[in-house]
């Protein structure tokens, strides 16, 4: 899997080079591309003390073919723009989750931390939504992927710190009455395995250089 600096650059490039700023939470850097769209800031404030979790996502059915490791920033940003724009339609406010992870290994910020999402019905308040794009529904997905989940979870956690977050799939953390099958059939390949990686990541950064 490939490592947080080599992640931080090619964030740190990527922003650089197409004019976006770059956020950083935890050592983590991140593409900021909120002001790309028009989101609605009215939705209530996520309280700190609330927060208990990371929902994971994918997203199913928004496109024909899933992203892959080798498109380039346009296509990513294109995919986020679509995305935005089906969400507005929905009445979310524009994208629904925090942050959006692709095979590429990039990382975006999408909407305000500290602003409620709309991503697990009746339980926004409380939890923090990243979403990795592509439908995984019957696969994991790519390694590049599931770095940027683990690296996301850095992000949330630095946004809301007063307790450790939880990371499950969003048809975990569903309603009874809001059931989901997001984020796929496959999800226990992979999802399970994100605390190991972000503490392998932690202990990473403990090292002496």
């Amino acid at each position: 899997m490939q490592g947080l600096s080599a992640a931080n650059a090619a964030n740190t490039t990527a922003a650089t080079d197409h004019g976006y700023p770059v956020a950083h939470y935890a050592g983590v850097a991140v593409v900021d591309v909120r002001a790309a769209f028009r989101l609605d800031r009215s939705f209530g404030s996520l309280r700190t003390g609330d927060v208990i979790g990371m929902a994971q996502h994918h997203d199913a059915g928004f496109y024909a073919d899933d992203p892959l490791p080798g498109d380039d920033f346009g296509a990513e940003l294109a995919r986020l723009r679509q995305v935005h724009e089906m969400h507005q339609a929905n009445g979310w406010g524009g994208i629904a989750y925090h942050t959006y992870g692709f095979p590429s290994g990039r990382l975006y910020l999408t909407r305000d931390l500290t602003q409620w999402g709309a991503h697990v019905a009746k339980r926004n308040y409380q939890l923090t939504g990243h979403c990795s794009a592509g439908d995984w529904t019957h696969r994991a997905p790519p390694i590049g992927t599931q770095l940027t989940a683990a690296l996301a979870w850095f992000v949330h956690q630095a946004a809301h710190p007063m307790r450790l977050l939880f990371i499950a799939g969003h048809r975990q953390w569903a309603l009874p009455a809001s059931p989901s099958a997001c984020p796929g059939d496959a999800n226990g390949l992979w999802i399970p395995r994100l605390p190991a990686a972000i503490t392998a990541i932690a202990n990473s950064r403990r090292k002496p250089a």
